[in-house]
């Protein structure tokens, strides 16, 4: 039971943090909702920027795997993870066509 609460822990914040990059990077079609609506709040990108939050997805979706692949569990728990790391692989190659200034996740203050 506690590896199940582990992958479910680990897959939930890999998906947390995708849904993040795609609301900051992706579009509505893609995203299949309104984007940029989460953007209001915090999120990771706001809170770590977008190299922080991308190493924080591998972490946590490394665990996952790792969890999946190491247990007893029948091997569909492992096709979960695949259109996640799609998508966040996607996502990452957006953000490095994106210039360097707004990469960090959080604005400069403009100095009067």
């Amino acid at each position: 039971m506690e590896n199940l609460r582990r992958f479910g822990h680990a897959y939930g914040m890999a998906f947390q943090i995708v849904d993040d990059l795609q609301d900051a990077l992706g579009g509505e079609q893609e995203a299949g909702k309104p984007i940029r609506r989460d953007l209001q709040g915090m999120t990771h990108i706001h809170a770590e920027g977008y190299e922080a939050a991308f190493h924080r997805f591998e972490r946590h979706i490394d665990t996952a795997h790792r969890i999946a692949t190491g247990s007893s569990w029948p091997p569909v728990m492992t096709l979960f993870i695949e259109p996640l790391v799609a998508t966040y692989q996607q996502l990452k190659r957006r953000a490095a066509d994106r210039p360097k200034a707004r990469a960090s996740g959080r604005r400069k203050k403009k100095h009067a």
